[in-house]
Order: structure tokens, then sequence, then C-alpha cells
């Protein structure tokens, strides 16, 4: 692969990675309808189809990140239980989170969460409030 073609792409795959986190800060309209709101995380940012459960994968991703956002104040058993002591579904789940933008990939994953986490986070709050369950 030549030089070019290599800048190229990550060219690319910087301004993807750009845009995404505009969906999130710019995206979500505040006036936007309860389903509109959902519609919107689930098919447009996160690029998922409306088959099967779209809203429980939404909330399985909304407990992710609430764990993830309390990770300095919780210790690791309570994400072991979270991922049924299941090491690949776990990592599975931060590479998916790492790839959307919502978590930031440093030393290690899972990274802290990245304001894009933090934003989809509240609006997923918003959508399924945790002391309604």
């Amino acid at each position: 692969m030549s030089a070019t073609s290599k800048r190229d792409i990550e060219r690319k795959e910087a301004m993807k990675e750009d845009q995404q986190q505009k969906f999130i800060r710019h995206g979500i309209n505040q006036r936007m309808s309860i389903d509109t709101k959902r519609e919107f995380i689930h098919g447009v940012l996160l690029n998922h189809c409306e088959c099967g459960m779209p809203e429980e994968s939404l909330k399985y991703i909304q407990k992710l990140l609430n764990h993830l956002k309390n990770l300095d104040t919780k210790r690791n058993e309570d994400l072991d239980k979270f991922f049924y002591n299941n090491e690949g579904l776990k990592y599975t789940m931060y590479y998916v989170l790492d790839k959307y933008g919502l978590t930031e990939h440093t030393d290690a994953i899972p990274g802290r969460l990245t304001e894009s986490g933090y934003e989809l986070l509240e609006e997923l709050n918003k959508l399924y409030p945790i002391e309604a369950r």
C-alpha cells in the first residue's frame, strides 16, 4: 500500500470518528419525540438495524456505561457479575464502546468515558430512567 493511500485511509477514519462525535453533540434535538430519539441513537448513531430487541440493546449499553462511569468507585467484581464472569463478552463490549468513541482507549480497556460517552449516557438515562426499572 502506498503512503498516499495509507494517509487517505487514516484521514477518512479520522473524519468518520469526528462525524460520530458530532452526531451525539448536535444530532439529538431536545424537541425530538422519545421514539425519534430512540431510533436516532439506535439506527443512526450506533448504526444498528431495528431487528430483534433494539430497546434491550440500548438498555444494556446504558447499564454498561453507568458501570464504567463509576469504575473508580466500584470494584471489578461488580463488572464481572455484570458480564456473568464471561471475559469474551466483557472484552467484546469494551472494544465495541471504544470503536463507537464512547470510551477512550488509553493504556488499557476499558478506558474512561469520552464526552460522547457521557452525552449518550445522559440521553439513555432520560429515555430509560433507572429508578423506573
